[in-house]
């Protein structure tokens, strides 16, 4: 039952299949359409790399310093702006935009705070491993204080993929693991065994979604979030569907991008169309372990282009796709109008 999760489908459902779960429609959609609400099992916001503007990891609104001069003529496309100086946590890995965030934020973040302080020195990992370790963090909270077995917890039923990581990522992920059982909260420690760590950094790795904002500015792209719903979401190079995170949100909607007919699968896109088909596949065999054989791939070599101009958007270096939103196509994205 999606909904005990918090998810909503519209028009479609979750459909066991030979190959694995997918979503299907289960009504004729239109373009726009939206298909899915799905909630964020947890999220992180990038904060190494996303300097300014910061987001409020309670609220999720922007926060940037006041514009010295603001023009009334120039609104912001952003709608939850603060202009303010954001709130840096002492572990210099969270920023608040007020302190009533902050204080709302400290059940949560006092089982973390530790461990993100000396995660954010550890150099041996990169960018990628630290926010998935954050993730790790999280989701063992989060079933920590729902009084539930890690294991029996929503991200355990998403596929993890585990055999078919190579030797250097099992000896990447046994490295990640003891760094984990090592620095996390004392409260924490015992609630997770050491496979199942390393069951849940798989699934991490195989099912987190780019989380960004729709009209966010010159880039969309301010972390990562793991759903429940929208990992059964299966990708094609030519998808049917794309998705939005709106402002103040880490939860994910899915949208039309054309007409759909009832028992048709939706699909939406893991990887940048625009790239060329061999940097696709070897994008998503790394990533995602399977070989894609959408009509995008194996179908006519017109397949792709034809999709390409009529869906990519032609802002420079975007890669959104257009979609129909309150009347007119505009990028899920940059927000761009056709």
């Amino acid at each position: 039952d999606m909904s005990a999760v918090g998810d909503e489908l519209i028009g479609v459902e979750v459909s066991p299949e030979a190959q694995g779960r997918c979503v299907r429609a289960v009504d004729d959609l239109a373009p726009g359409a939206v298909i899915m609400r799905s909630k964020a099992l947890a999220f992180v916001v990038d904060t190494e790399t996303h300097l300014t503007p910061k987001i409020c990891d309670q609220c999720m609104c922007v926060i940037t310093p006041s514009p010295p001069n603001p023009s009334p003529k120039a609104p912001s496309p952003i709608k939850r702006l603060v202009h303010r100086e954001a709130i840096i946590c002492v572990c210099g890995q969270l920023a608040y935009c007020s302190e009533d965030c902050r204080r709302a934020h400290t059940p949560w973040h006092q089982y973390e705070c530790g461990f993100f302080k000396k995660l954010r020195g550890a150099n041996v990992f990169d960018l990628g491993t630290k926010n998935m370790m954050k993730m790790m963090i999280r989701l063992i909270i989060l079933s920590y204080k729902d009084s539930v077995p890690l294991r029996s917890s929503l991200a355990f039923g998403l596929c993890n993929h585990r055999s078919s990581f190579s030797a250097l990522q099992h000896a990447n992920l046994a490295r990640v693991i003891r760094f984990v059982e090592r620095h996390m909260h004392p409260d924490l420690k015992g609630h997770a065994s050491y496979t199942s760590l390393g069951d849940l950094a798989c699934i991490i790795e195989c099912n987190t979604h780019h989380l960004g904002y729709y009209q966010h500015p010159p880039a969309s792209n301010i972390g990562g979030a793991l759903y429940y719903a929208g990992s059964m979401v299966n990708h094609s190079c030519v998808p049917n569907a794309c998705k939005v995170q709106t402002e103040g949100s880490a939860d994910l909607t899915l949208l039309a991008l054309r007409p759909i007919k009832k028992g048709e699968e939706i699909t939406i896109t893991y990887t940048e169309l625009a790239s060329p088909i061999e940097v696709r596949q070897a994008h998503l065999k790394a990533s995602y372990f399977f070989l894609c054989r959408c009509d995008g791939c194996v179908g006519h070599e017109g397949a792709m282009k034809a999709y390409r101009d009529a869906y990519l958007c032609k802002t420079k270096a975007c890669g959104g796709l257009y979609v129909h939103i309150h009347g007119t196509r505009i990028c899920c994205v940059c927000a761009s109008p056709e």
